[in-house]
């Protein structure tokens, strides 16, 4: 496009990144392992009760 112009890719640090929980919930769905690090331990069985009632239907 315009060879003069640069772009740089900068990444935050992991405490100030951002993680919704639209990705935790489809990590959970498809099966993608433990999501305790991202949720409170409430959220965390309410969650796999939630995917459990999924998968019976």
């Amino acid at each position: 496009m315009k060879p003069d112009i640069e772009t740089m890719f900068l990444t935050t640090s992991i405490e100030y990144s951002y993680l919704s929980s639209t990705t935790v919930r489809e990590i959970a769905a498809f099966g993608g392992g433990d999501v305790s690090q991202f949720v409170p331990e409430a959220v965390e069985i309410a969650l796999r009760e939630k995917m459990k009632e999924k998968r019976r239907v």
